[in-house]
């Protein structure tokens, strides 16, 4: 064949195709044929090699192929309309290629004569009269699904066995970690622990403190991901880390100052269904999440180099992985590398970079990405698929996950320069399965409704007559009660706390409602709580309400109380100030532009305190 031609639309002919190789090459086709006399014009060659297809010849043939030689032909008869062979989306969808001519030129690379594929083939295409013969007799086929499991293997796949030649050394079991009930838990106690304003984060980045993704850890139902003893800075959390820049892309909460505060979205969320907040924050991460996952894979170096630039746009990968993620069945374990293999069997193709050049693992010359194979879809792809499934689908109850300690868990980046040291590429090799959730199929859209799984009535305290509260089963509180306790009650013992009228103030401002409060009275209580104590709230609460703010307003000073009642009660000066006694008139800051014209038609302007 010529060496540098290569056609980008295929052929129309057969005939167009045989022309556009060497006589080597066509001899070499007439070999593998079968076809004598090979000696021979390149013109009557070409006939010879046509005439050997003619017919029900071409029937013939197929049926003497081997199963994936089939298989590439049916994919490029009716998946492709350029009758293009794609290897690395054949190797995705069935597991191995087919025989193809080797030349023995290559590093411990085996001869391989010309096969039939290499025949009808010509530089990867399939001419389209050609294809039009195949289509009378090949079946289509088969549609690409994602493989799936009813049950995980006892032992992991994938794990490099280099670590494990000791005998000493057992390959690690899976580790499951179901998300749905503690999604649903933790989304409501982060927010609680957000309106207390005990979660500091970087006005620059929107992440938490170290402190805080402490105390964010504290209070998650079942902890992080990470165990606490792998945690030494804030961005080595998961759950904690994910959750304050989760809650500020769905603008639950924003920065006020140093510190995190609920929104009036995010206070409203504290009374609505949890399942609907969840599924509004996986729709806005997917598009309005600032945080590129890719970031979170600490060995990709050059992310940030200075006029790179090259990083694509971190929605339109999310709306992909999402688009994958709802083919999934819910409540079937699917390996990751399978996962892998569906996105590019399917044509779910994105990139991470149009330029991985500066992209690099341990030194940007030698270690450089943009060198062939270096970035291949396992690299930054799959790295960035792991991340985003993990840490964010896997925070929010959306995936179930199977894993494995990230040691050796991974052997896809130990050809890479620089990695021969590395024992990891990122902190989530260890990800080897996961499971749609109910709750992450209402979240996709893949369910019209989502019903919580049933919650077991546990009575965690008592109240008492003397407004005080027992606890009666400390194993059972959560964390989230104990913050919603500490909004109504000051703690006066270990397992005791006191109804204050000044906390409920505080919670009745900060957004809290009188009927959450006697819900988780009433919910929580082994027994009735106190006539006398529910009395004490009400009127708390009564009392409270009396008072409303309204806004900020100014006051105005008049010499005397006959021209201050003629301002206020005037046709139009009436709807826009209040008599206050004493010379006083107040004004609302928003009417005060409309109040001052009022005084100028009646004869007045209003002066500053100083006279000025």
């Amino acid at each position: 064949m010529p060496r540098y031609f290569y056609p980008t639309a295929g052929f129309d002919t057969f005939r167009e195709a045989l022309e556009s190789r060497t006589l080597d090459d066509l001899k070499e086709v007439m070999r593998a044929l079968g076809i004598k006399r090979s000696a021979l014009p390149k013109a009557h060659r070409i006939a010879a090699i046509e005439n050997h297809f003619a017919g029900e010849r071409l029937r013939e043939t197929w049926n003497c192929m081997d199963a994936l030689t089939q298989s590439a032909i049916a994919e490029a008869v009716h998946r492709s309309t350029l009758g293009e062979y794609e290897p690395q989306k054949f190797l995705a969808k069935y597991g191995a290629l087919p025989k193809r001519y080797r030349s023995g030129y290559g590093f411990g690379e085996e001869k391989h004569p010309y096969t039939i594929f290499d025949v009808l083939f010509t530089y990867e295409f399939l001419p389209q009269d050609l294809i039009k013969r195949f289509k009378e007799f090949v079946p289509e086929p088969p549609d690409v699904s994602v493989k799936t499991y009813d049950s995980l293997p006892d032992t992991p796949p994938g794990i490099s066995s280099w670590r494990y030649k000791d005998d000493n050394i057992q390959i690690p079991s899976l580790d499951i970690i179901e998300t749905e009930s503690a999604a649903l838990h933790d989304l409501i106690a982060v927010l609680r622990l957000v309106d207390t304003g005990r979660v500091s984060v970087s006005t620059a980045t929107g992440k938490a403190t170290a402190a805080s993704a402490n105390a964010l850890c504290a209070i998650l139902r079942d902890g992080d991901f990470i165990p606490q003893g792998q945690v030494i800075k804030a961005d080595d959390f998961m759950r904690a880390f994910a959750w304050p820049l989760l809650l500020q892309a769905a603008n639950l909460a924003k920065p006020k100052g140093k510190k995190l505060a609920l929104t009036t979205a995010g206070k409203k969320a504290l009374t609505q269904p949890p399942q609907d907040t969840l599924k509004l924050i996986w729709g806005r991460w997917l598009t309005k999440g600032k945080l590129d996952e890719l970031s979170r894979i600490n060995e990709i170096k050059g992310q940030k180099s200075k006029g790179f630039g090259g990083l694509t746009a971190v929605a339109e990968r999310r709306d992909t992985v999402d688009l994958c993620l709802s083919e999934c069945p819910t409540g079937k374990w699917v390996y990751i590398d399978d996962f892998f293999d569906f996105f590019l069997a399917h044509d779910m193709y994105f990139d991470i970079t149009l330029n991985p050049w500066k992209l690099y693992i341990g030194e940007p010359h030698y270690g450089n990405l943009g060198y062939g194979g270096c970035h291949s879809w396992s690299i930054l792809q799959g790295r960035y698929i792991m991340a985003l499934l993990w840490e964010y689908a896997g925070t929010l109850g959306i995936v179930d996950i199977a894993h494995t300690a990230p040691e050796g868990a991974r052997t896809d980046f130990h050809e890479l320069w620089g990695a021969d040291s590395m024992t990891y590429l990122s902190r989530y090799d260890g990800l080897k399965f996961f499971r749609l959730t109910p709750l992450g199929a209402y979240c996709l859209d893949m369910e019209y409704a989502y019903t919580p799984p049933p919650i077991t009535q546990r009575p965690i305290f008592q109240v008492l007559p003397n407004q005080d509260i027992v606890l009666r089963h400390p194993e059972a509180l959560l964390a989230s009660d104990a913050l919603f306790l500490e909004r109504i009650a000051t703690k006066d013992g270990d397992h005791t706390w006191r109804i204050d009228s000044r906390r409920i103030l505080d919670s009745l401002e900060s957004g809290i409602s009188a009927g959450e409060i006697e819900e988780f009275l009433d919910a929580n209580s082994v027994s009735p709580v106190p006539d006398n104590v529910r009395t004490f709230i009400e009127d708390t609460i009564r009392r409270a309400v009396k008072v409303r703010y309204e806004g900020p307003a100014e006051i105005y000073y008049v010499e005397d109380e006959a021209t201050a009642l003629l301002i206020a009660h005037d046709a139009k000066g009436k709807s826009l100030c209040y008599h206050a006694g004493q010379h006083r008139l107040v004004v609302p800051a928003k009417k005060t532009a409309a109040f001052q014209r009022v005084l100028r038609q009646l004869g007045f302007c209003a002066q500053s305190a100083t006279g000025g």
